[in-house]
C-alpha cells in the first residue's frame, strides 16, 4: 500500500482511469469523472491524497483519502477524521455521497481492503475513520478484524421497474390505494402532461437551472438556504452533468410540464440500470389536490420503465413520500470509529458549543486581514519618492 500526495494527482489520474477500464463499469462513485469533478470543487478545501494498492508494480487498487478536523488547524492534517471516497467537505456544501464504493479487481479486494485499514491506523493514526454511504459489500470488508466500527444501516425506498416489466403492470398498480389515489386526482388537475428527458448537454443543463430556482425558492420561502446556496456544491453538480451525458449516460434530467408551464425537475445519477434519485424542484400550489412531487415522479417512473432501467433507488434519508413511491428496500452502510472514545464526546461539546463556528469565523478574518496588510504595503511601496 502506497500513499500518493495530493501534488500527484496527473499520475494517480493515469493509474485510476486504467484501473477502471480493466474492471468496466465498477460504480459512479469510485470513477475517476466524478472523483476529478469533486477533487476540482472541493480539492482546495479538503486535505486528500490516494491511497494505491500495488501487486508487482501494478495498481490493483485506489481510493481517494480526506481528512476533516472540526477545528481549523492545519498542522493537524491527517490526524483528524478520515474518510474514503470523496466526503469531509465543510458542514452545508457536502455532496452526501451514497453508493460509495472501492475501486479494486475483484481478486484482491479483501487484502486491499484490510491493508488499506491498516496502513491508515499505523501511518497516519488519525482521531477517526468514517465510512460514508458505502455499499455493505465494501464495510464489511474495510470492517473485518478492525476493532471498535459501529455501522448504522441507511435504508433506502426503492421501485423495482423490473417487477412491473416482468408483470406487464401499469406503475400505479404496484403502489398503495392511497397514494395511487393521490397521484390520479393529482395528475387530472393538472391535465395534458408532457416530459422531457434530456439527451443533451444543453438541455440537461437547462433542466438543472430550473430545478436550482425552483428549489431554492421552495427552502428560501421556508427561511432555510436550500442544497445548491454552496456555490461548491452546484459547480459540481453543473460540471458532473456537462460531462456525464453520451453513449452511457450517468445522469438523468427530467421536467415535467402542462400547457401552464413547468411542474417539477428531477435530477439523478443512472449506475448499472439503476436510477439513484438526488435532487428536486417542484412549483409551489395552493390547491392540496394537486401533487406535483408525486405526479413528477410517477411520470419520470413511467419513462424509466419505457427506456428499460431496472429500479428507482430513492437513496437514504426519511420522508413518506419515498415510502410511499417504493415498492422494496435496499440497503446502504456508515460507520465509524475513534481511536479514544473520549474525543467524540470532546469534538461534540464543541460543536454544540459553537467554538468550531467561531475558530473558523477568527481565521477567516485573519487570513482577510492579512490579503489587506498586504495590499497596503504593495501600495505604499509603489508611490512616488520612495526609495
Amino acid at each position: 500500500m502506497r500513499f500518493y500526495p495530493a501534488r500527484d494527482v496527473d499520475l494517480t489520474a493515469t493509474m485510476w482511469s486504467s484501473l477502471e477500464r480493466r474492471l468496466d463499469s465498477p460504480g459512479l462513485t469510485c470513477s475517476w469523472a466524478w472523483t476529478e469533478t469533486w477533487l476540482r470543487h472541493y480539492g482546495d478545501r479538503v486535505r486528500h491524497c490516494f491511497a494505491v494498492g500495488e501487486v508487482d508494480g501494478a495498481p490493483v487498487g485506489i481510493v481517494l483519502v480526506t481528512a476533516s478536523w472540526p477545528v481549523p488547524v492545519d498542522r493537524l492534517a491527517f490526524r483528524g477524521v478520515i474518510h474514503l471516497g470523496t466526503a469531509g467537505e465543510p458542514r452545508g456544501q457536502s455532496v452526501g455521497v451514497e453508493y460509495n464504493r472501492l475501486l479494486c479487481d475483484p481478486a484482491w479486494r479483501p487484502a486491499f481492503a484490510s491493508e488499506l485499514m491498516r496502513t491508515i491506523r499505523d501511518e497516519l493514526k488519525p482521531a477517526a475513520i468514517r465510512l460514508d454511504g458505502f455499499v455493505p459489500e465494501d464495510v464489511a470488508l474495510l470492517t473485518a478484524g478492525q476493532p471498535g466500527f459501529a455501522v448504522r444501516d441507511l435504508a433506502c425506498p426503492t421501485f423495482d421497474l423490473e417487477s412491473a416489466r416482468d408483470g406487464e403492470t401499469e406503475i400505479l398498480a404496484l403502489l398503495g390505494g392511497g397514494v395511487r389515489g393521490r397521484i390520479r386526482r393529482s395528475d387530472r388537475g393538472f391535465g395534458d402532461l408532457t416530459g422531457e428527458w434530456a439527451t443533451t448537454t444543453d438541455q440537461a443543463l437547462d433542466i438543472y437551472d430550473e430545478l436550482i430556482a425552483l428549489h431554492q425558492a421552495r427552502w428560501e420561502r421556508e427561511g432555510r438556504p436550500g442544497a445548491f446556496a454552496s456555490g461548491r456544491f452546484a459547480g459540481f453538480h453543473r460540471e458532473f452533468i456537462g460531462r456525464s451525458l453520451g453513449d452511457r449516460p450517468r445522469v438523468l434530467l427530467y421536467r415535467l410540464r402542462n400547457e401552464r408551464g413547468t411542474i417539477g425537475c428531477l435530477y439523478g445519477f443512472i449506475e448499472n440500470g439503476m436510477v439513484l434519485f438526488y435532487q428536486s424542484g417542484f412549483i409551489d400550489v395552493e390547491d392540496n389536490r394537486l401533487k406535483p412531487g408525486l405526479t413528477t415522479h410517477a411520470a419520470c417512473l413511467r419513462e424509466c420503465l419505457g427506456r428499460g432501467l431496472t429500479s428507482y433507488n430513492f437513496l437514504a434519508g426519511e420522508a413518506r413520500y419515498k415510502r410511499e413511491l417504493a415498492t422494496t428496500e435496499l440497503t446502504l452502510q456508515s460507520a465509524v470509529a475513534w481511536r479514544y472514545p473520549q474525543t467524540e464526546t470532546l469534538l461534540t461539546l464543541i460543536d454544540r458549543l459553537g467554538v468550531v463556528a467561531r475558530a473558523r469565523s477568527v481565521k477567516r478574518w485573519r487570513e482577510r486581514r492579512a490579503v489587506h496588510r498586504s495590499s497596503e504595503s504593495s501600495e505604499e511601496s509603489n508611490e512616488p519618492g520612495q526609495p
